[in-house]
């Protein structure tokens, strides 16, 4: 199948992004896979970070390497490695390529459906492994204003019921991931832009992707967007509604000053190259205390990580 992958800073839009992609009639798509993220078995990977060790993906994979890693991307109870097995080409070992297009075609629900498309956003720092052995992948990355993103991020957490990352942990999560796609050439929109008018954005998204586009298409949202989220997501609940302008600008006014600042501080490289206000001015001290911090934090779950490995004497 032909290859499409939405990625960005988590709440940025990409699931906005993805469901008004599936529109068209000759995508199909489905829930967050990783499917790469986890295929490059980058040592000492932390979602939504770059991976301290990245590794390239693999060439190929054993028949039962490939029957057990599709059951656990698939997220599917009933397609086990049996499941696999049986729809897998014979022949050991199997390219990569050929994996993953099995396991894409399985989403296909309509026989006009030609390209499967992938958004898992942490795919952004996997962007050279994945275009060396899919070098026809047609890649689109979205952008949000971080203010909004972190606010997002912690809401998203709430709803999870887990604790909030401290302002400075997000606006990172958001910095890192603008970084690692500022450096591969990625065809990029911003999310206000998107959302102020979706149909000449997406109009200019479906010509890069080499596809029509008709305003017709988007009736079709609601299935698209059950296709894009799992029932269990519940922080994604809100891609089922029309798109709207209601998140634009309106999150960030439960920032306080200072962390407004820390984030434009910490993320103004980013905001200016992609057009985003950035007048605050946060002290250079604490900047630089909250990058401290940020580098302490990766070397302490560097160091758990490591203690959890099966060393060998």
């Amino acid at each position: 199948m032909n290859l499409i992958l939405v990625v960005g800073a988590p709440r940025s839009g990409t699931t906005l992004l993805q469901t008004l992609i599936a529109c068209h009639p000759q995508v199909c798509t489905a829930p967050e896979t990783h499917f790469f993220a986890r295929l490059t078995s980058a040592a000492l990977y932390e979602r939504n970070l770059p991976p301290l060790f990245p590794r390239p993906l693999p060439p190929t994979l054993t028949h039962d390497a490939a029957e057990h890693y599709l059951a656990g991307r698939s997220r599917n109870p009933e397609q086990g490695p049996a499941y696999w097995e049986a729809r897998l080409p014979a022949g050991d070992p199997l390219d990569i390529r050929v994996v993953a297009d099995v396991f894409f075609e399985s989403f296909k629900t309509d026989a006009r459906q030609t390209t499967f498309l992938e958004k898992s956003p942490p795919h952004v720092f996997f962007i050279p492994q994945i275009r060396q052995a899919f070098p026809e992948a047609r890649i689109v990355n979205i952008v949000r204003d971080p203010r909004d993103v972190v606010v997002s991020f912690n809401r998203m957490l709430a709803k999870k019921n887990k604790q909030p990352r401290p302002i400075h942990e997000a606006a990172m999560v958001w910095e890192r991931s603008v970084r690692a796609a500022a450096g591969q050439d990625l065809y990029t929109i911003r999310y206000e832009e998107l959302v102020a008018d979706k149909e000449a954005v997406l109009a200019d998204v479906y010509r890069h992707l080499e596809l029509d586009f008709s305003p017709s298409m988007l009736e079709h949202y609601d299935a698209a967007a059950r296709d894009s989220v799992r029932d269990d997501e519940i922080w994604k609940q809100n891609n089922l509604a029309p798109v709207n302008q209601a998140g634009q600008g309106g999150s960030r006014s439960a920032l306080t000053e200072p962390d407004n600042a820390l984030i434009e501080g910490l993320c103004s490289a980013g905001m200016q190259r992609y057009g985003y206000d950035c007048t605050a001015r946060a002290p250079i001290m604490r900047v630089l205390a909250a990058r401290i911090a940020f580098a302490s934090y990766r070397v302490r779950r560097l160091l758990g990580s490591l203690s959890r490995l099966p060393w060998q004497p």
